[in-house]
């Protein structure tokens, strides 16, 4: 597995991570946001299949880490630590979807 990217964005009302992966030949993306607003954060893990992104793997609301313990307006270190628990938690989901 190696990364390609990581971005940490903060957002009006949230903070979100993006990091993309090329896991044996397979592009993925995992995206993470936290917002104010409960109902507006996701997280989900979207495969590249060479014409657009589609989803393969989600971590509903109450199950996020991140929902929990991130700032959701200010960048910081602990946010990224925050969003990174959900970041691999989506890539352990992706592991067993394709393998």
């Amino acid at each position: 597995m190696k990364q390609l990217s990581s971005t940490l964005v903060i957002k009006r009302q949230g903070v979100q991570i993006q990091v993309v992966y090329d896991i044996e030949g397979h592009k993925i993306r995992a995206t993470v946001y936290v917002d104010s607003y409960d109902f507006q954060s996701f997280a989900k893990a979207e495969r590249w299949n060479g014409e657009r992104w589609y989803e393969i793997a989600t971590i509903e609301y109450g199950a996020m880490h991140s929902a929990k313990v991130a700032n959701k307006h200010k960048p910081d270190a602990h946010n990224e630590t925050a969003l990174n628990v959900d970041v691999e938690r989506l890539i352990g989901h992706v592991k067993d979807v394709l393998f």
